[in-house]
């Protein structure tokens, strides 16, 4: 049993029990969760806090009288996962789960810090308010905010809240079918379903609000059969996966509005083999080699807020017809690695793997419904892993090389005129290679990265441990496609919420009572340099936004 105190009202508990059931044959396992804490963000109703200059803003309601009306940031959510282990004989095991989260936490912390033209000049969508979106609205107080998830116009309401409800079973049986060989099947169900609202505009009149309601579902079946030797390991298997996601979500952002029901279905199969070979004592020859075929299909429909037929800017997409990305792959491995003592062991690899491209998922319009390509990688890696001074200190050096290209990157904002490069020509554009863009998924280009890991765990003493790790990775664009240079990337840029250096520490010293029990006071520290949240490395894209020296010292 574990629990957690801390500021906010911070309370979380988890903790599991183990049951025999039938001695040597039948066990059970139960854990649980629960985390709570109060969200760090105000929400606080605008009429209330500012009447003189709320014009005909409504009061959104303070039922305390301090013109709160709630909160973001906030975290409850609970999960139990029970376990059940059967051995009915010493060469067959059957393990067996189901598993339960519920997630009703506040919407993710979002403020206003910056009310600029394109936005704040026009009076919202004919609002009898006559009320901008202007700098009135930004917060006087840091962790403040007047956002109201709602749209009083339209009369649509995101929801200050979310959730996500998921649950899952799994099987997982293991036979060993003789000395040398065995036989293993996991299959697997989980379902999920999540609902997010957004404020996008952070304000009490109702600019942009959005809602994100989807349910997924998915079925994975794996099967591997494995042996072993003096001289060979080996595993040959396949691996099938089955998924259904429906994106259920509602758009209100000025005059696009309208709603959304597009399922997309995913099939991954593949099949592997892998060995390992002992040619003499020490040394490790590893080699593997994976097929994958791919197949996504998306669907596209869509409605008025109202539920009735989508506006002209969004009924194209329902006559759309079936999108599909297929592609398959073949992705190897080798590897060799030396003990030189039982304390010194010495590895290099190189590796490839790739990730499945699609379509792109949220378009806004038909011509939006456009796919990307897959990504794809090839990895060297060396390193030297030690146990030294009779296992006082253990020391791990490790360093990598890779080539990735065709990175899938997602711009967010826009591109100049609102338009991306391509080949197609489908944008009213000057630029007959333009199209529209939102949220769009797109492969950016190629790059390089090396890195060096370092990790350390020493133990001079009885209780003390002390551990610490270094980590340095250089990215570096080769090559920027035309979508990404249209974007504001750089050849200098880092793809987002990817730090240069990464550190962290620790020492920790167990105190033995007289009675068994035993007390750990430890002391951690963890630091990163800093990083970008979008793939250009200025706070924004460049294009479309005014100049203004506010965005200069914006990171």
């Amino acid at each position: 049993l574990e629990a957690t105190y801390g500021s906010y009202d911070r309370i979380d508990v988890k903790g599991a029990y183990d049951l025999p059931l039938i001695k040597d044959q039948l066990a059970l396992r139960v854990s649980g969760f629960t985390n709570n804490q109060t969200g760090f963000q105000t929400l606080l109703d605008y009429a209330c806090a500012n009447p003189s200059t709320a014009g005909n803003i409504p009061v959104a309601g303070s039922a305390a009288g301090n013109c709160v009306i709630g909160h973001e940031g906030g975290t409850r959510r609970w999960g139990v996962r029970a376990a059940l282990r059967y051995t009915p004989s010493s060469n067959v095991e059957v393990n067996i789960s189901g598993d339960r989260t519920v997630d009703n936490s506040d919407p993710a912390p979002l403020s206003l810090f910056y009310a600029f033209a394109p936005f704040g000049a026009p009076t919202y969508n004919g609002s009898p308010t006559g009320t901008p979106w202007d700098a009135r609205f930004l917060p006087a107080k840091k962790y403040t905010t007047y956002a109201t998830y709602r749209d009083t116009v339209a009369g649509f309401d995101a929801q200050a809240k979310t959730f996500t409800k998921g649950w899952g079973v799994s099987g997982d049986i293991n036979w060993k079918i003789g000395d040398n060989l065995s036989l293993r099947s996991i299959t697997a169900y989980r379902g999920l379903e999540t609902q997010a609202g957004f404020d996008q505009d952070g304000s009490p009149i109702g600019v942009a609000t959005t809602l994100i309601y989807n349910t997924y579902h998915q079925f994975t079946q794996e099967l591997r059969l494995s042996g072993t030797s003096h001289m060979l390991d080996w595993t040959v298997g396949g691996f099938y996966y089955n998924a259904k996601g429906v994106l259920l979500n509602t758009i209100d952002s000025g005059p696009t509005q309208f709603k959304t029901n597009d399922p997309v279905k995913t099939t991954s199969k593949s099949v592997f083999g892998h060995v390992v070979i002992h040619p003499v004592e020490g040394l490790n020859i590893t080699a593997g080699i994976r097929y994958t075929d791919d197949r996504k299909t998306y669907q596209f429909t869509r409605y008025n807020l109202n539920n009735g037929p989508a506006n002209p800017a969004q009924g194209p997409l329902n006559n759309l017809p079936l999108q599909v990305y297929a592609g398959d792959r073949v992705d190897y491995r080798i590897g060799v690695d030396y003990r030189f003592s039982p304390e010194v062991m010495a590895y290099a690899q190189f590796s490839t793997g790739y990730k499945g491209g699609g379509v792109n998922a949220k378009p806004f319009v038909a011509i939006q419904a456009v796919p990307f390509n897959p990504e794809s990688i090839d990895s060297w890696e060396a390193g030297l892993k030690t146990d030294l001074a009779d296992n006082h200190v253990r020391l791990n050096l490790a360093g990598f090389y890779m080539k990735y290209k065709n990175i899938v990157l997602v711009n967010a904002a826009g591109y100049p005129g609102g338009c991306l490069p391509t080949a197609v020509p489908l944008c009213a554009n000057p630029d007959p290679n333009y199209y529209p863009l939102s949220a769009l998924p797109f492969n950016a280009g190629d790059a390089n990265i090396k890195g060096l890991e370092l990790e350390a765990d020493i133990r001079p003493v009885g209780g003390l441990s002390i551990t610490g790790s270094l980590s340095y990775l250089d990215f570096k664009y080769t090559k920027l496609a035309v979508a990404a240079l249209a974007s504001g990337i750089s050849l200098k840029d880092y793809p987002p919420l990817t730090p240069k250096w990464k550190a962290s520490g620790g020492i920790a010293y167990t105190f033995e009572m007289q009675n068994g029990a035993t007390i750990t006071p430890r002391v951690d520290i963890d630091y990163q340099s800093k990083t970008y949240s979008d793939p250009a490395n200025n706070g924004f894209y460049p294009a479309g936004l005014p100049q203004d020296p506010q965005f200069a010292n914006v990171n």
